[in-house]
């Protein structure tokens, strides 16, 4: 240790020297400056140029074809490495290294091997597995990787799909839509988007839900300590067949929202009717609407196609609006429906018993306001343009 520290102060001595001298010549440099011309100063300054700053090593970079093509010349003609790097603006060590890269082959332009871990996944394997994602022969990175590439880590299959720009994402749901859907709906839409605009105001659109006790059914986060998932304030309460539901059928109109219906039982053409006189019938009737101008709209369903009930919509000088088979998209009530099931999912405390989840259901219904009726209304001439793109296919609606 005591020969370490007199290292030490010996090299802090012969730097502090070193700085001196260096202070000291700089001091004489200016003095003599006072009395030498021009062209004798470069000879007074000779002795100091060991001092001066270095200048920073260029670090090597691939050469350009040209570049390489220029290199192997001036080799061939006898340069110094020392003259090409001179010449091309470049260290030494890089001309050596690129012209030994280079080797006997005459490819300018082929790559230069860098040095690190090799790719696990080849060319060929990466195509594969982007053909079958993109052409939904795997649904996942899980199955693309079972079927393809099962001796590497599914973490590596998942990166690589990132790196092409496939992420992982949740599927929509969506209705089943054939080939015959997707004609039928797009003939729809081309008949539909000029004559939409001119009489949505006489339309009037229907539709029935369920309701459910528990709200969303689907899975729910929270955040928590690990080892708690099982305290109360952290599990979800799960009572036995969901804890029941009611069936409600509403009207709404450009003015907004009508008459809202609880249905008891199962809605078969008869009872489909009596909703119809308690609730579509007054609906027109609040909204100052003209029953014989008016368009009514209801999807396919077999209580609504019924001949009982097509012959009480006849009696009434009713019109309906051709709709297209599975197409809950151009319903704009289905946006009604998720907004009343939101709200109510918000209330709390929760209803105990399926009359307290009822009047949430109602109170909420009428909430509504006419603005949020209006604004799906005017969504409808762009829903019917989506439609129309896509082909009578899925639409983001």
């Amino acid at each position: 240790m005591p020969g370490r520290n007199s290292n030490f102060l010996s090299s802090a001595f012969q730097l502090s020297i070193t700085k001196k001298t260096f202070e000291i010549a700089s001091f004489l440099v200016e003095f003599v400056c006072l009395f030498v011309d021009s062209q004798t100063m470069p000879f007074v300054l000779h002795p100091l140029r060991h001092m001066e700053t270095p200048e920073p090593r260029k670090n090597h970079v691939p050469f350009s074809p040209t570049k390489k093509r220029t290199a192997q010349y001036m080799r061939r003609e006898g340069k110094s490495l020392a003259d090409i790097a001179a010449e091309l603006n470049v260290s030494i060590s890089s001309v050596s290294r690129n012209l030994r890269n280079l080797g006997r082959s005459q490819d300018f332009y082929a790559s230069t091997r860098r040095s690190g871990r090799p790719h696990v996944l080849t060319a060929d394997e990466l195509q594969k597995i982007r053909q079958g994602i993109e052409s939904g022969d795997y649904p996942d990175a899980s199955a693309a990787h079972r079927a393809l590439v099962p001796h590497v880590d599914v973490t590596t299959v998942r990166r690589a799909l990132r790196e092409m720009g496939l992420y992982g994402r949740r599927r929509r749901a969506v209705p089943v839509l054939t080939a015959e859907h997707a004609y039928q709906r797009l003939n729809w839409a081309l008949k539909q988007q000029h004559w939409w605009r001119a009489k949505r105001q006489s339309v009037v659109c229907s539709d029935e839900c369920r309701v459910e006790m528990e709200g969303n059914n689907g899975p729910q986060y929270c955040r928590r300590p690990k080892n708690t998932a099982f305290l109360p304030e952290h599990a979800k309460p799960k009572t036995a067949y969901g804890g029941g539901g009611i069936m409600i059928s509403g009207f709404i109109t450009c003015n907004g929202v009508g008459r809202l219906h609880r249905v008891d039982g199962k809605v078969n053409a008869h009872a489909y009717t009596s909703i119809l006189d308690e609730c579509l019938l007054p609906t027109i009737s609040d909204a100052g609407l003209d029953p014989n101008a008016v368009i009514f709209q209801q999807d396919g369903a077999r209580s609504h196609t019924a001949k009982w009930t097509q012959n009480w919509l006849a009696s009434h000088n009713i019109n309906t609006m051709p709709w297209p088979p599975h197409s809950p998209d151009m319903n704009i009530i289905e946006h009604v429906w998720a907004t009343l099931k939101h709200r109510v999912k918000m209330r709390n405390p929760r209803p105990k018993n399926l009359d307290e989840l009822w009047e949430m259901v109602e109170w909420e219904w009428y909430h509504i306001s006419d603005e949020e009726i209006a604004h799906l209304y005017n969504s409808i001439p762009h829903r019917i343009a989506a439609v129309i793109k896509a082909d009578g296919w899925y639409t983001e609606y």
